[in-house]
Protein backbone atom coordinates (compact mmCIF):
# COMPACT_ATOMS: atom_id res chain seq x y z
CA UNK A 1 0.00 0.00 0.00
CA UNK A 2 0.95 3.10 -0.82
CA UNK A 3 2.13 5.64 2.43
CA UNK A 4 -0.61 7.80 2.82
CA UNK A 5 1.09 11.46 1.92
CA UNK A 6 1.29 13.34 4.95
CA UNK A 7 0.53 16.65 3.81
CA UNK A 8 -2.83 15.59 2.70
CA UNK A 9 -6.21 17.39 3.57
CA UNK A 10 -9.28 15.38 4.79
CA UNK A 11 -11.19 17.70 2.65
CA UNK A 12 -9.56 16.75 -0.44
CA UNK A 13 -10.37 12.90 -0.70
CA UNK A 14 -13.32 14.52 -3.24
CA UNK A 15 -14.33 10.46 -3.99
CA UNK A 16 -14.57 9.73 -0.96
CA UNK A 17 -18.15 8.47 0.49
CA UNK A 18 -19.67 7.92 4.18
CA UNK A 19 -21.14 4.52 3.84
CA UNK A 20 -17.81 3.15 2.55
CA UNK A 21 -16.04 4.32 5.33
CA UNK A 22 -18.38 3.43 7.87
CA UNK A 23 -18.28 -0.10 6.24
CA UNK A 24 -14.74 0.13 6.30
CA UNK A 25 -14.21 1.13 10.17
CA UNK A 26 -16.11 -2.00 10.87
CA UNK A 27 -14.40 -4.06 8.83
CA UNK A 28 -11.05 -3.00 10.89
CA UNK A 29 -12.63 -2.88 14.41
CA UNK A 30 -13.88 -6.35 13.87
CA UNK A 31 -10.13 -7.64 12.71
CA UNK A 32 -7.17 -5.72 14.27
CA UNK A 33 -4.28 -6.04 12.22
CA UNK A 34 -5.70 -6.41 8.95
CA UNK A 35 -3.72 -5.85 5.73
CA UNK A 36 -4.74 -4.19 2.59
CA UNK A 37 -4.97 -7.98 1.12
CA UNK A 38 -7.17 -8.64 4.53
CA UNK A 39 -9.37 -5.94 3.55
CA UNK A 40 -9.47 -6.04 -0.17
CA UNK A 41 -10.45 -9.49 0.04
CA UNK A 42 -13.57 -8.96 2.20
CA UNK A 43 -14.48 -6.01 0.84
CA UNK A 44 -13.68 -5.29 -3.45
CA UNK A 45 -14.77 -7.16 -6.05
CA UNK A 46 -12.44 -10.45 -6.58
CA UNK A 47 -9.65 -9.15 -8.45
CA UNK A 48 -9.45 -5.96 -7.66
CA UNK A 49 -5.81 -4.27 -7.34
CA UNK A 50 -3.93 -7.35 -8.50
CA UNK A 51 -2.29 -5.38 -10.72
CA UNK A 52 -0.16 -2.30 -10.06
CA UNK A 53 -2.59 -0.11 -12.24
CA UNK A 54 -5.81 -1.52 -11.42
CA UNK A 55 -7.79 1.35 -10.08
CA UNK A 56 -10.65 -1.28 -8.51
CA UNK A 57 -9.36 -0.69 -5.29
CA UNK A 58 -9.01 3.07 -4.81
CA UNK A 59 -12.13 4.05 -3.02
CA UNK A 60 -10.69 0.92 -0.38
CA UNK A 61 -7.54 3.31 -0.64
CA UNK A 62 -9.23 6.48 -0.31
CA UNK A 63 -11.11 5.55 2.97
CA UNK A 64 -8.14 3.97 4.40
CA UNK A 65 -6.26 7.24 3.46
CA UNK A 66 -8.83 9.14 5.33
CA UNK A 67 -9.66 7.52 8.61
CA UNK A 68 -5.66 6.98 9.04
CA UNK A 69 -5.17 11.05 8.87
CA UNK A 70 -8.21 11.48 11.04
CA UNK A 71 -6.96 9.04 13.89
CA UNK A 72 -9.84 6.89 13.29
CA UNK A 73 -7.65 4.27 12.38
CA UNK A 74 -3.72 3.26 13.15
CA UNK A 75 -1.42 1.80 10.62
CA UNK A 76 1.60 0.37 11.56
CA UNK A 77 4.38 -2.07 10.34
CA UNK A 78 5.30 -3.69 6.85
CA UNK A 79 2.81 -4.70 5.55
CA UNK A 80 0.92 -2.23 7.20
CA UNK A 81 -1.70 -3.60 9.46
CA UNK A 82 -4.56 -1.08 10.13
CA UNK A 83 -6.01 -1.04 13.78
CA UNK A 84 -8.91 1.21 15.20
CA UNK A 85 -7.94 4.25 17.65
CA UNK A 86 -11.73 5.93 18.42
CA UNK A 87 -11.60 8.82 20.93
CA UNK A 88 -14.76 7.42 21.89
CA UNK A 89 -14.93 3.73 21.90
CA UNK A 90 -18.78 2.13 21.23
CA UNK A 91 -19.61 5.66 19.65
CA UNK A 92 -21.97 4.73 16.92
CA UNK A 93 -19.62 5.61 13.88
CA UNK A 94 -21.60 8.67 12.18
CA UNK A 95 -20.39 10.49 16.25
CA UNK A 96 -17.12 9.07 15.94
CA UNK A 97 -16.35 10.61 12.62
CA UNK A 98 -18.11 13.67 13.96
CA UNK A 99 -15.55 13.84 16.58
CA UNK A 100 -12.32 12.78 15.36
CA UNK A 101 -13.20 15.84 12.72
CA UNK A 102 -13.86 18.49 15.13
CA UNK A 103 -10.91 17.50 17.10
CA UNK A 104 -8.12 17.06 14.99
CA UNK A 105 -4.98 18.72 15.88
CA UNK A 106 -4.05 20.66 12.61
CA UNK A 107 -6.60 23.96 11.84
CA UNK A 108 -6.60 23.07 7.92
CA UNK A 109 -7.40 18.99 8.97
CA UNK A 110 -10.82 20.46 10.69
CA UNK A 111 -11.66 22.16 8.00
CA UNK A 112 -14.76 20.33 7.66
CA UNK A 113 -16.08 21.12 11.39
CA UNK A 114 -15.01 24.75 10.94
CA UNK A 115 -16.92 25.30 7.37
CA UNK A 116 -20.18 24.16 9.96
CA UNK A 117 -19.19 25.79 12.67
CA UNK A 118 -18.77 28.71 10.69
CA UNK A 119 -22.48 29.14 8.75
CA UNK A 120 -24.13 28.09 12.11
CA UNK A 121 -22.22 31.26 13.74
CA UNK A 122 -23.54 33.29 10.76
CA UNK A 123 -27.15 31.94 11.88
CA UNK A 124 -27.28 30.47 8.25
CA UNK A 125 -29.99 28.00 7.88
CA UNK A 126 -29.87 27.47 4.00
CA UNK A 127 -27.17 27.34 1.69
CA UNK A 128 -26.47 26.64 -1.87
CA UNK A 129 -23.34 25.44 -2.84
CA UNK A 130 -22.11 28.23 -4.73
CA UNK A 131 -22.90 30.63 -2.03
CA UNK A 132 -21.25 28.44 0.24
CA UNK A 133 -17.93 28.32 -1.97
CA UNK A 134 -18.38 32.53 -2.32
CA UNK A 135 -18.92 32.70 1.78
CA UNK A 136 -15.72 30.47 2.26
CA UNK A 137 -13.26 32.20 -0.33
CA UNK A 138 -14.43 35.58 1.60
CA UNK A 139 -14.64 34.77 4.99
CA UNK A 140 -12.83 33.58 7.88
CA UNK A 141 -11.55 30.46 6.91
CA UNK A 142 -10.26 31.76 3.11
CA UNK A 143 -6.90 31.37 3.82
CA UNK A 144 -6.62 27.71 4.88
CA UNK A 145 -6.34 26.79 1.21
CA UNK A 146 -7.80 27.27 -1.87
CA UNK A 147 -11.73 26.64 -1.58
CA UNK A 148 -13.29 24.50 -4.50
CA UNK A 149 -16.57 23.08 -5.73
CA UNK A 150 -15.38 19.81 -5.62
CA UNK A 151 -14.03 19.96 -1.24
CA UNK A 152 -17.13 21.75 -0.30
CA UNK A 153 -19.24 18.52 -2.33
CA UNK A 154 -17.22 16.39 -0.22
CA UNK A 155 -18.27 18.79 2.59
CA UNK A 156 -21.81 18.83 2.13
CA UNK A 157 -21.83 14.72 1.34
CA UNK A 158 -20.00 14.01 4.79
CA UNK A 159 -22.30 16.99 6.64
CA UNK A 160 -24.83 15.03 4.98
CA UNK A 161 -23.95 11.73 5.79
CA UNK A 162 -23.39 12.06 10.41
CA UNK A 163 -26.63 13.69 10.15
CA UNK A 164 -25.67 17.84 10.87
CA UNK A 165 -27.11 19.39 7.21
CA UNK A 166 -30.07 18.01 5.34
CA UNK A 167 -30.62 17.96 1.47
CA UNK A 168 -33.58 20.12 0.14
CA UNK A 169 -35.65 17.74 -2.61
CA UNK A 170 -36.85 21.20 -4.20
CA UNK A 171 -33.64 23.09 -4.49
CA UNK A 172 -29.70 22.90 -4.16
CA UNK A 173 -30.23 24.37 -1.15
CA UNK A 174 -28.23 22.51 2.01
CA UNK A 175 -30.52 22.61 5.34
CA UNK A 176 -28.29 23.61 8.03
CA UNK A 177 -30.12 21.85 10.78
CA UNK A 178 -29.37 18.42 11.95
CA UNK A 179 -31.43 15.33 11.43
CA UNK A 180 -33.20 14.03 14.45
CA UNK A 181 -31.76 10.80 13.59
CA UNK A 182 -28.38 12.20 14.15
CA UNK A 183 -29.67 13.68 18.15
CA UNK A 184 -31.58 10.22 18.91
CA UNK A 185 -28.23 8.54 18.22
CA UNK A 186 -26.18 10.93 20.44
CA UNK A 187 -29.04 10.58 23.20
CA UNK A 188 -28.58 6.79 23.22
CA UNK A 189 -25.33 6.55 23.41
CA UNK A 190 -24.67 9.21 26.39
CA UNK A 191 -26.99 6.88 28.14
CA UNK A 192 -25.09 3.91 28.17
CA UNK A 193 -22.92 3.27 30.61
CA UNK A 194 -20.22 2.56 28.57
CA UNK A 195 -20.22 6.35 27.68
CA UNK A 196 -18.08 8.98 28.31
CA UNK A 197 -19.90 11.95 30.72
CA UNK A 198 -18.94 14.57 28.56
CA UNK A 199 -19.44 12.00 25.31
CA UNK A 200 -22.06 14.19 23.55
CA UNK A 201 -19.98 17.27 24.15
CA UNK A 202 -17.34 16.01 22.47
CA UNK A 203 -19.35 14.70 19.63
CA UNK A 204 -20.84 18.44 18.32
CA UNK A 205 -18.09 20.57 19.98
CA UNK A 206 -15.05 22.01 19.38
CA UNK A 207 -12.71 24.92 20.92
CA UNK A 208 -15.25 25.73 22.94
CA UNK A 209 -17.93 26.50 19.82
CA UNK A 210 -21.34 24.43 19.27
CA UNK A 211 -20.63 22.20 16.10
CA UNK A 212 -24.84 22.09 16.18
CA UNK A 213 -28.25 24.21 14.58
CA UNK A 214 -31.68 24.30 16.34
CA UNK A 215 -33.68 21.23 15.54
CA UNK A 216 -36.54 22.26 13.48
CA UNK A 217 -40.10 21.00 14.17
CA UNK A 218 -41.31 18.10 12.28
CA UNK A 219 -39.70 16.56 9.26
CA UNK A 220 -38.70 12.49 9.46
CA UNK A 221 -35.36 11.34 9.96
CA UNK A 222 -33.28 11.10 6.96
CA UNK A 223 -30.17 8.63 6.99
CA UNK A 224 -27.18 9.99 5.32
CA UNK A 225 -25.22 8.15 2.23
CA UNK A 226 -26.38 6.22 -0.79
CA UNK A 227 -25.04 3.01 0.23
CA UNK A 228 -21.85 0.91 -0.23
CA UNK A 229 -19.56 1.19 -2.97
CA UNK A 230 -16.13 -0.60 -2.21
CA UNK A 231 -16.92 -3.10 -4.35
CA UNK A 232 -18.99 -1.69 -7.10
Amino acid sequence: MTATPAGRLLISHIPLRGPDLAQLYAAIAARPEATLDDLRAELCAAGAGDSPDDLADAPLREALSFLSIASIIEARGRPRRHTASPRLPGAPFRLLLSHHLSAHPEQRQRAIALVYRQIVADDTLAITPQALRDQMERGVLRDLFAWTGEKLLLWAHLSAFIGLVRRSERSPELLIVPQPSLILDALRWAAHPSSKPDGVKGVFCGEGQALSAPLPEGGPPQQGGEGFSLAA
